[in-house]
């Protein structure tokens, strides 16, 4: 039989993850990424080629909202942090990726619905990420 993770107990945990600072979400970076590429569960760093034009930064993913529960699923949304394009022209951007502050180890990433998108320059692109954590027995 496997273990279940009680509502109560993901809600915890993720507000566990979420305020303890160290190598935990509100310290990791947001970064875009400019390659066509579905991201997979074995994927590392080296599988998304971050985002370079001027204007561009990572952005730190910090502070989180408390966590609550749904359905048993543990969410808690993330900051609005925005990418800007200075480029002098359009750059496009297929998802993003999370990262500890390091740049060594990738966490999570999301392939943008309808990528890849365009920021026109002079313009920004505006993320917010929810995070989700469950119990599947």
């Amino acid at each position: 039989m496997a273990i279940i993770v009680l509502d109560g107990g993901i809600q915890n945990q993720l507000n566990v993850l979420i305020n303890n600072g160290g190598n935990k979400l509100d310290t990791y970076k947001a970064r875009l990424y400019t390659n066509n590429h579905t991201p997979v569960h074995t994927d590392a760093i080296g599988a998304f080629t971050e985002a370079a034009w001027a204007g561009y930064t990572s952005q730190t993913l910090s502070p989180w909202g408390a966590a609550s529960v749904s359905a048993s699923v543990a969410s808690s949304l993330g900051p609005v942090v925005v990418f800007n394009n200075t480029s002098g022209g359009s750059v496009n951007t297929y998802g993003y990726f999370a990262t500890d502050a390091g740049n060594t180890t990738a966490y999570f990433a999301e392939l943008f619905a309808g990528a890849p998108i365009s920021i026109p320059t002079g313009l920004g692109l505006s993320l917010q990420i929810t995070f989700q954590e469950q119990s599947i027995n």
